[in-house]
């Protein structure tokens, strides 16, 4: 399995990749390189001069890729429209792939705990975390409405399931033009910016709707903040933790009080990088 974090051209996903790539380090070791692939959007907005992503310093395989405004209209869209980074940058590296390669897609805001477990994945599959559903996408419930206007197949099941997205590269090939199009298509039907900024969520549900692409839950996923450490936790998602809080570290540049950080795994590596890259004291 090759892991596929994104990352934009911003000092703070610098960091998040950094993070990502120490822990897949630490745990894979030498066949670290060949267990990721790095996606950096070039340009997270129009008027950036574009990234010179060597001058970052980390040995990750990587790809530049263009970033969605070389394809959408900023003025028309706004911000609300990068998380469409994903998929955009996903579209352009996947010939690089065997249709057979095993891919995970995530947020730049992951790492992994431990190694993947063994699971074999099937045609026309991804495997998903589905924590998300009931943590604020409802998609089968209060925001069903969300979706209906773009499903093809009204009895087909989605979970609301999100990263980490798992699955063979050729299912990945199926599903990009559809994802990117309904996410265009859920945005542009909506005011509500919660709404517009998880459309690719919502998209990604529908897509695989209206292609017949199954979505496999697996309680894969540490999301700190929402749920509790278990064994079957490989990964770990920190988007909205008050305690390694990425906001305050990455953006604003504010220490964090690690001593007041809980006491697990995940943590312990947050810290240990901390440590490593002068982001705490001691």
């Amino acid at each position: 399995m090759i892991s596929i974090p994104v990352a934009s051209h911003d000092t703070a996903f610098k960091s998040q990749l950094d993070l990502f790539w120490s822990n897949h380090k630490t745990l894979y070791k030498s066949e670290a390189t060949q267990k990721a692939h790095a996606i950096v959007v070039s340009q997270n907005y129009p008027n950036q001069a574009p990234i010179k992503f060597d001058e970052w310093g980390i040995d990750i395989p990587f790809s530049v890729v263009n970033g969605c405004w070389c394809y959408f209209d900023y003025e028309k869209y706004g911000r609300a429209l990068l998380p469409i980074n994903i998929q955009i940058g996903l579209w352009q590296i996947l010939e690089l792939f065997d249709d057979e390669e095993v891919l995970e897609l995530l947020d730049c805001d992951m790492f992994h705990l431990k190694k993947s477990p063994e699971s074999k994945i099937k045609d026309d599959e991804l495997v998903v975390c589905d924590a998300y559903e009931n943590w604020h996408l409802k998609s089968t419930t209060s925001n069903i409405d969300v979706l209906t206007p773009f499903l093809k197949n009204k009895h087909n099941k989605y979970n609301g399931g999100f990263v980490p997205i798992i699955g063979k590269a050729k299912t990945f090939k199926k599903i990009i033009y559809e994802w990117i199009d309904l996410h265009v298509k859920i945005y542009n039907n909506s005011s509500d910016e919660s709404i517009r900024w998880w459309s690719g969520m919502y998209a990604l549900q529908a897509a695989c709707s209206n292609l017949n692409i199954k979505m496999t839950a697996a309680n894969y996923c540490y999301i700190p903040g929402y749920n509790n450490l278990e064994e079957q936790h490989y990964i770990a998602h920190y988007c909205c933790d008050n305690f390694f809080d990425k906001r305050k570290l990455f953006y604003n540049k504010k220490k964090l009080d690690y001593k007041s950080f809980p006491e697990n795994q995940f943590y312990e590596s947050v810290t240990n990088w901390m440590r490593e890259t002068k982001h705490l004291d001691g």
